[in-house]
């Protein structure tokens, strides 16, 4: 049992989520290395691209929502990666990144993930009470959290907009896995508590706008960097186990 373990898709993907984990604090020290970055653009996506592949061969077809969900995360992360929503550039203050189509692109499906997780734990078997409370109290957490880092911080413009426009969907993530909550979670619950940290901590790495230059920065940006992907490839794994909550 546990040698099959070894040949298993599974097996095969924690390894090339700990080769991506190495190669993205390789990245962060050496940001000038060319080949880190698209070691990094390719490992990342992959990592999506990977478990949506085990999703499809452990239930020998395309089941949809967890299928959805890593499918439209891996195409995100082809555009999003390597830009300054995921990770501070080295030589960049945040007021002179620019923010390229692609990118905008991407994080637009970011948040349309996040609003669709958020809907299907608000929709499965929840009452108009728990729906409309949980909304209330995750938006009011999450405006508590994003406006406090805004004024603290101070962005630029558009740093600012972009941060406010994201947790929208934040928001809505965060009351799908609060009515889950109080109806007794679920493997999607679960998912969408570590996205919800996960992404949180993004926004305010990115309306923060730390700099690296320093030597208490690079320690802090290097704290954001771990948790997050620590969150992210755990959020992976859960997904991976998937079952929807739904007949399809």
């Amino acid at each position: 049992m546990k040698s099959s373990f070894f040949i298993s898709p599974h097996f095969f993907w924690i390894l090339l989520a700990a080769f991506n984990f190495i190669i993205q604090l390789a990245y962060f020290h050496n940001e000038r290395k060319q080949g880190l970055f698209i070691a990094k653009k390719i490992t990342t996506p992959l990592l999506l691209f990977f478990a949506l592949m085990i999703v499809i061969i452990k239930s020998g077809g395309f089941p949809f929502i967890p299928s959805v969900i890593l499918l439209a995360m891996g195409i995100g992360e082809l555009g999003i990666e390597g830009s300054s929503a995921v990770q501070a550039n080295e030589a960049e203050k945040p007021s002179e990144t620019g923010t390229s189509p692609i990118v905008i692109l991407s994080g637009v499906l970011f948040l349309l993930v996040n609003i669709f997780i958020g809907a299907v734990l608000l929709m499965n078997k929840a009452q108009p009470m728990i729906i409309i409370t949980s909304l209330v109290i995750g938006g009011i957490i999450i405006a508590f959290i994003v406006f406090g880092t805004i004024k603290t911080f101070s962005p630029p413009k558009d740093i600012r907009t972009q941060t406010i426009l994201y947790a929208i969907g934040l928001a809505v993530l965060f009351a799908g896995a609060l009515a889950d909550l109080r109806r007794g979670i679920t493997t999607l619950g679960i998912a969408a508590c570590l996205l919800t940290l996960s992404d949180t901590l993004v926004l305010i790495r990115m309306a923060s706008g730390i700099p690296k230059g320093t030597p208490r920065g690079f320690k802090i940006q290097l704290a954001f960097l771990v948790v997050i992907l620590i969150l992210y490839y755990v959020y992976m794994g859960v997904l991976i186990q998937i079952k929807s909550p739904f007949p399809f």
